[in-house]
């Protein structure tokens, strides 16, 4: 059975997504960039998103909006970085989903990096649609 309400989603860092950090403790471009950070935070709140509205009537499920991200500590090449996306709330066409990040060094030391909240909206024909969705019909 799929989990409606939550969903994981991980990556390991590579250069390539570091190029524009440099680290002041070793002069080398080995942080990971924010703006990758950003665009993996949104495929885990998508993904909880869509597995939600499986059931709806709508054309898409969108990003609305993203809460303020504090990004409290670094990631670095060859750790991998997991999102756990889980539903908080739910409005008339709306969904909000907190997803809270974590790194694996490759020591294997795991801590929190950051967490944001997002907003995501159900459409049909270019404008919201009323999804019907609670957390009761989407335990079943």
């Amino acid at each position: 059975m799929i989990d409606k309400l939550n969903a994981v989603h991980s990556f390991t860092v590579m250069p390539k997504d570091c190029n524009f950090n440099r680290n002041p403790d070793n002069g080398k471009t080995d942080i990971l960039f924010g703006g990758k950070l950003l665009y993996e935070i949104d495929y885990a709140g998508a993904k909880v998103s869509r597995r939600s509205t499986y059931e709806v009537d709508c054309d898409t499920i969108v990003t609305a909006s993203i809460d303020k991200i504090n990004f409290e500590k670094s990631a670095y090449i060859g750790d991998i970085v997991t999102m756990e996306a889980s539903i908080k709330s739910f409005g008339r066409s709306s969904i909000q989903i907190r997803v809270k990040v974590k790194r694996e060094s490759v020591k294997g030391k795991i801590e929190q990096i950051c967490s944001a909240n997002m907003t995501f909206v159900a459409m049909k024909d270019g404008k919201p649609t009323k999804h019907n969705l609670n957390f009761e019909k989407l335990s079943d």
